[in-house]
């Protein structure tokens, strides 16, 4: 019997074991079409960003069990954590293979110099949003945070709840804000 077939392991472990395994996959994968991309520097950027997180997926998979959420914290946790990251590796795939921004990983879509072949602008706002939205790894990090250090049984976890949420809308916001105004975002 394999360890993911296990009673051991609870769904959610499951979860974040298979995604590391299917970003490790991604990220070995990935430099073997180098020749096939827009920005070769990307490539490897894509790499090794999709091996580094395969291995936050592990982690996150082996301190499950030690993390005291309530149903919300668990939530916001995991979606928080598995929209980083996958964003975060799109975002950098995209850049690789479809070149927006030769020597940025993203720029406003009027001053991309997308190839002849791949004349979309819409390339770009994606890259823009998928790397955007890797910032919900903040929001992660103070789950996890507060999570491994107040136990179940605190008396505040409502006041988290609420925060977490009121959190989760500001930075929805603020990403969507960027994605749609890039002079306001990182990448200009």
């Amino acid at each position: 019997m394999t360890l993911l077939a296990s009673n051991k392991l609870s769904p959610t472990q499951k979860h974040f074991i298979v995604l590391g395994l299917l970003q490790l996959l991604a990220a070995m994968i990935t430099p073997f079409f180098w020749q096939e991309a827009e920005v070769v520097r990307a490539v490897v950027s894509c790499h090794l960003i999709g091996l580094f997180q395969a291995l936050l997926y592990f982690t996150f998979a082996l301190m499950w069990p030690y993390f005291s959420f309530t149903y919300i914290m668990r939530v916001l946790a995991v979606a928080s954590i598995n929209i980083s990251l996958v964003a975060n590796w799109l975002g950098t795939f995209l850049a690789a293979f479809y070149g927006t921004g030769k020597m940025e990983y993203i720029v406003p879509a009027q001053l991309a110099e997308f190839p002849k072949h791949l004349q979309a602008p819409i390339l770009n706002k994606f890259t823009l949003i998928f790397i955007n939205a890797s910032e919900y790894i903040i929001l992660s990090s103070a789950l996890l945070l507060v999570g491994l250090l107040v136990r179940k049984t605190y008396k505040y976890h409502v006041v988290f709840d609420i925060l977490f949420l009121i959190l989760t809308f500001v930075m929805t916001v603020f990403i969507i804000i960027q994605a749609y105004f890039p002079a306001l975002s990182n990448s200009f």
